[in-house]
């Protein structure tokens, strides 16, 4: 506890270069980081009679001016305004649907998301998981529409420190020298003790993006989100998974993770269709009163993109963009045309990365990569594609994470590889029957 006199030279020395030298104080040298850690902690105990004993009643209102803005430093050095300033945020933030819902296909919700809000304890990390483009932040969005206390956070590489990452997502300024493990898990500390109207802890999503690739930066990933959701209650954790394999070959087992995998897979052929119908409809093509018609060239269209959500969303762009140029309207005929020039993209992409595929692997196969993949859908054990390879199935499948679209995809829940596109699969089949003497 220092001294009224002490206290009255170090106010007469909050000048900015008290902050950057050092100063002698009564004989004593006291370092800048020092000097500022001891002011501000004494300037929290400061009373009004202390203010008025060291500068008289004439500076007495600027000193409390100083003291004001003193403690209010103070707070943003150690994070506690920060803190108080996330749990607002956190209370106040809400789950939105940016995209139009005419246009929107609903699955229905997510069920391994929709038990997370039964319950106060005990949540279990969901991890969402797909082949990319296949709708799973849609999914997740249709499924927390109209939430309260939502947080989405994006990580955009392995080395994106997650506390850090929440606070800046909801607009807060962050500091360097603040703790913000500490600071978001005082927040939500502060939230589970006062949770008033509260049903479930503040929904947290972690969108992890394709640059996320590596099991040991995802396990610990995973390992925080058990302590918060699973262990302290704080969070009803949920993880998009933009790269599946990240989630291979880990050390940890998803039971000691606390931790389950929800699938999120391409629209079936008639939901497919039913897009493309609601596309037709929605811009009014020529041709479009036809039922009929629009049936047929819906279906013809599914046939040349797929059933992916992502492929379907930049063709739905596509005939918009043409249909509002020179004021021409789009007819139903035009629609083959327009989803061939993306096919036609893909398949040049997909040659591309079965070229790489074989120059990669040159131990593997051709016969074999035919044989396991010789239909759409089918899906291969991942020790058997390891086997054909060479290698472990995520190391394989990082060495051709370049290749846009990806040729494969692996399901972590099944631990099984399937084709990655329908232009891939594609791209086998046409390869595989000019090469037809192969299997006799």
């Amino acid at each position: 506890m220092f001294s009224l006199r002490a206290s009255r030279l170090l106010i007469l020395q909050l000048r900015p270069a008290a902050f950057t030298t050092t100063k002698p104080i009564r004989g004593n040298t006291i370092s800048s980081t020092l000097l500022k850690q001891v002011f501000f902690e004494r300037l929290q105990r400061i009373t009004l009679k202390e203010v008025n004993l060291v500068t008289g009643s004439i500076g007495s209102i600027a000193t409390g001016l100083a003291v004001w803005t003193a403690r209010k430093e103070y707070k943003r050095w150690f994070g506690t305004g920060l803190q108080d300033d996330l749990k607002k945020k956190i209370l106040k933030s809400t789950y939105v649907i940016n995209k139009k819902p005419s246009l929107y296909i609903s699955r229905g919700g997510l069920p391994d998301i929709m038990n997370i809000f039964a319950s106060k304890e005990k949540h279990k990390t969901v991890m969402v998981c797909g082949p990319r483009g296949s709708g799973k932040t849609a999914a997740v969005r249709e499924t927390l529409k109209g939430q309260k206390r939502v947080v989405v956070v994006t990580l955009a590489g392995e080395s994106q420190q997650l506390a850090r990452a929440i606070t800046e997502s909801l607009g807060l300024n962050t500091n360097e020298q603040v703790n913000h493990t500490e600071v978001v898990v005082n927040a939500l500390k502060e939230i589970r003790r006062n949770p008033g109207s509260l049903e479930h802890p503040p929904v947290l999503v972690v969108e992890v993006n394709e640059r996320f690739t590596s099991s040991k930066a995802f396990e610990d990933l995973a390992l925080m989100l058990k302590h918060w959701g699973y262990e302290e209650a704080l969070v009803c954790p949920i993880v998009v998974l933009s790269t599946s394999r990240a989630a291979m070959g880990l050390d940890i087992g998803m039971d000691e993770l606390r931790a389950e995998f929800a699938s999120v897979d391409d629209l079936d052929h008639e939901k497919a269709k039913q897009y493309i119908e609601k596309l037709c409809t929605e811009l009014k093509l020529e041709g479009a009163n036809d039922n009929k018609a629009v049936s047929k060239y819906a279906e013809q269209v599914v046939q040349i993109l797929g059933s992916r959500l992502l492929h379907l969303d930049s063709f739905a762009d596509k005939v918009r963009s043409e249909n509002t140029r020179d004021q021409q309207q789009v007819s139903l005929k035009d629609l083959v045309p327009l989803a061939s020039e993306p096919e036609a993209k893909m398949l040049k992409g997909s040659r591309r990365a079965l070229k790489k595929f074989h120059k990669r692997f040159p131990n593997a196969n051709k016969k074999d990569l035919y044989r396991l993949f010789k239909k759409p859908g089918v899906t291969v054990d991942v020790d058997e594609f390891s086997e054909m390879v060479g290698e472990d199935v995520a190391t394989a499948l990082d060495g051709l994470s370049d290749i846009q679209p990806h040729p494969f995809y692996v399901d972590p829940k099944t631990e099984t590889v399937r084709v990655g596109s329908v232009f891939f699969q594609k791209v086998i089949d046409t390869d595989r029957a000019s090469r037809w003497w192969w299997f006799w």
